[in-house]
């Protein structure tokens, strides 16, 4: 959990390097103890400071692999679009950013949605 806590802190603050060495470092811990929910945080979380820093193969396959862990979350969902916008696919992003909100993404992910409807049209 400290981990995870740091890789917050540093991707708050912007340091995007540290943030994916906190929470890589926090998968590396949780291999040992093992739980879901917080594994799903911090795979969302990592795919998020991996797609900051523009390193979109990674990010997608932290996004995908907690979208595996919990296809009913919101959040793994919704880093998921992010990463399929920013790689130009907007009908794949529209179809997460639905599902994200679908599952209780609250408006952001209904706004997300609408724009990358409207910018595949």
């Amino acid at each position: 959990v400290e981990a995870k806590e740091e890789g917050n802190r540093a991707l708050r603050a912007g340091n995007l390097s540290a943030a994916a060495h906190a929470y890589a470092h926090a998968l590396r811990l949780l291999e040992h103890h093992p739980r879901r929910e917080l594994e799903v945080e911090v795979r969302s979380n990592l795919a998020l400071a991996l797609l900051r820093a523009g390193s979109l193969r990674e990010a997608a396959e932290q996004a995908d692999h907690a979208r595996a862990l919990a296809p009913l979350k919101p959040k793994p969902a919704f880093r998921h679009a992010q990463v399929m916008r920013a790689q130009g696919n907007l009908p794949e992003a529209a179809a997460s950013f639905w599902e994200a909100w679908r599952n209780g993404g609250g408006a952001r992910a209904k706004e997300e949605f609408e724009a990358c409807v409207a910018g595949a049209r």
